[in-house]
């Protein structure tokens, strides 16, 4: 369109504004209704590398960013749909970036860990995402997956509630600790 400097201004604002709508909806959406699940034996650590790509770019986006990343030796093969996997790992960067906005450093790295409490017991994938940001609150870490919740200014409250509804689906659990000086760290576990 040919405009004039206001009128593509306001055109500006509304594609923008239709954008992030639409990005509310899908995600309303995709944790309302999610898609069943397409499980497929993969290496959890392929399906990172996949959705690393995106998550880099991202970070360029972001003003002094340090994105690193420790893949454990060896194949980790899981039952999981990558897709939904890709969505998990994306939601907790984009978190993570969310809660550095003057920079930091986020290190994602993966492992094999044996684990014995809480009733669960024996060997699982366990998948970190290591932040130097803003401290979580303890009064909203209890509250954190949870849907519609959210302290952002822009946010939706859906993002993390989808993460554990995924990472849940795949019989697998995710917890978060924040430690004032050293960022957040959301750990993903999943089984073998």
């Amino acid at each position: 369109l040919h405009l004039e400097e206001s009128n593509r201004h306001l055109m500006d604002i509304a594609i923008r504004e239709t954008s992030r709508l639409d990005s509310i909806i899908t995600e309303f959406l995709l944790y309302a209704r999610p898609p069943a699940l397409n499980l497929k034996e993969c290496d959890i650590n392929e399906v990172l590398t996949e959705a690393l790509d995106l998550i880099r770019h991202e970070a360029q986006s972001h003003l002094d960013i340090v994105l690193t990343t420790n893949q454990g030796a060896g194949a980790m093969m899981a039952q999981v749909d990558s897709d939904q996997m890709k969505q998990v790992f994306w939601n907790l960067a984009v978190n993570a970036f969310e809660a550095m906005s003057c920079g930091g450093h986020l290190t994602i790295s993966t492992s094999r860990r044996w684990i014995g409490s809480g009733g669960k017991q024996g060997e699982v994938i366990e998948i970190l995402f290591q932040d130097t940001g803003e401290v979580i609150k303890k009064e909203t870490l209890d509250k954190i997956f949870l849907p519609f919740f959210t302290t952002k200014k822009r946010g939706s409250g859906l993002g993390l509630a989808a993460v554990h509804r995924i990472v849940d689906l795949h019989g697998g659990w995710v917890r978060v600790e924040s430690r004032e000086g050293e960022g957040s760290t959301f750990t993903i576990r999943l089984p073998l």
